[in-house]
């Protein structure tokens, strides 16, 4: 990852056409020090820089011979989780909701189930 600032230019695996962008919900930044997360909110077109940025990450150092595609541009990155330096780990994160609710089970039966007895 190279920080600038308000932005990240960073290599995703696969680069954007392995993530769906539909379900990103924030990203998140692990502090060096302690390795705790600070997650923030955030959708995909908030995040996206729209710039494969290859040049910038090679000339940081990075190999991006036959990766070339899967170097990227995270923008809006002050407003969420702050600005990132050079070696901070970033994540993309989705969301998943769980409903709990009232039981629909008949109460007044008791079941006992066992693998392996069948």
């Amino acid at each position: 990852m190279n920080g600038t600032g308000d932005a990240a230019d960073v290599y995703t695996y696969a680069g954007e056409s392995a993530l769906d962008t539909a379900e990103v919900a924030g990203i998140a930044i692990r502090d060096t020090t302690t390795g705790a997360w600070t997650y923030a909110y955030a959708t995909w077109s908030t995040l996206n820089g729209a710039v494969s940025t290859p040049n910038n990450c090679a000339g940081s150092g990075a190999d991006t011979v036959g990766v070339y595609d899967d170097f990227h541009r995270l923008t809006g990155l002050l407003s969420t989780i702050g600005a990132p330096v050079v070696g901070d780990l970033l994540m993309l994160f989705r969301e998943t909701t769980f409903k709990f609710q009232t039981s629909v089970m008949d109460n007044d039966r008791d079941g006992a189930f066992s693998p392996g007895l069948w």
